[in-house]
């Protein structure tokens, strides 16, 4: 996938301190500088899920996992990512007819795309985001396996959404993430 060799750097890249100078004032190298990712986004209108998955397919779903998942265990940024493939192959498509339509479907109420465009400006920002790219990316083709099953989380500490007691929807609860204690998210799965 173009530009996956450079993330792994990128983090060391960004985070260059100086000895009572703090961070280094350095552009990132394309792909993942800001404008670039901009400029990717500009094709989703188009694209459809399919393997391999498309550069901006990648982007928007680890903008979203980003966003959804700030501080939260990888195995739980995972789950909150197929949360949307879920969604989207559900067949009922009533969150879209492709990611991006599902990512943006209003039922993800707190991601915004503008929100995460002004976040990533800040250098640490951006590599919590590389991360989260390498995770879209590896959930995209087929590294992870789904570890929730989920269509819906919410996180029981921020919100109490209507549709948790809902007899259209399967209670899964909180996963086990990689520490062994439970995910901060639950889950839940459209019946």
């Amino acid at each position: 996938m173009k530009g996956r060799n450079l993330i792994a750097g990128l983090a060391a890249l960004v985070l260059l301190a100086l000895p009572g100078k703090g961070l280094v004032n350095a552009t990132l190298p394309s792909p993942l500088n800001q404008e670039y990712i901009e400029t990717i986004l500009d094709e989703l209108p188009s694209t459809q899920t399919k393997h391999p998955p498309t550069e901006a397919e990648v982007i928007r779903l680890a903008q979203m996992i980003y966003w959804e998942g700030a501080g939260s265990d990888d195995v739980e940024k995972i789950a909150i990512g197929y949360s949307a493939l879920n969604r989207l192959a559900d067949n009922k498509k009533r969150f879209g007819k492709d990611l991006n339509h599902v990512i943006n479907h209003p039922a993800y109420s707190y991601f915004s795309p503008t929100k995460v465009k002004k976040s990533l400006r800040n250098p640490e920002n951006m590599c919590a985001f590389n991360e989260c790219y390498d995770i879209a990316g590896d959930i995209l083709t087929g590294k992870y396996p789904d570890p929730a099953g989920a269509t819906h989380y919410y996180n029981p500490k921020k919100a109490n959404p209507s549709w948790k007691d809902s007899p259209m929807m399967e209670n899964i609860g909180k996963i086990l993430v990689s520490n062994g204690e439970e995910s901060d998210h639950s889950f839940a799965s459209e019946i």
